[in-house]
């Protein structure tokens, strides 16, 4: 099973294309852009984790206010978590 990470405009229903191509490793970094017509002001965010968890999403994020989202997920316990700036 490989990651995945996704990347849709909050209004719509349609996710788009996987934007990695290989599995991020720990402490690796994805640098993300947006097209400067893009008209959406909130972004839902899918993570497929490498493991056999179930993806995690977040709805409703306004992109233009985060500068940085770090992921943090623990194999144990499956928790997955977010922190931005």
């Amino acid at each position: 099973m490989e990651s995945k990470v996704y990347i849709g405009p909050h209004s719509s229903d349609q996710w788009g294309e996987n934007l990695i191509s290989e599995t991020l490793e720990n402490g690796e970094t994805l640098g993300i852009t947006f097209d400067n017509n893009a008209t959406a002001k909130s972004w839902d965010i899918k993570i497929v984790w490498v493991d056999a968890g179930a993806p995690v999403v977040w709805m409703n994020c306004k992109l233009e206010d985060i500068s940085k989202f770090v992921l943090h997920y623990n194999r144990d316990t499956e928790v997955t978590y977010a922190e931005t700036e």
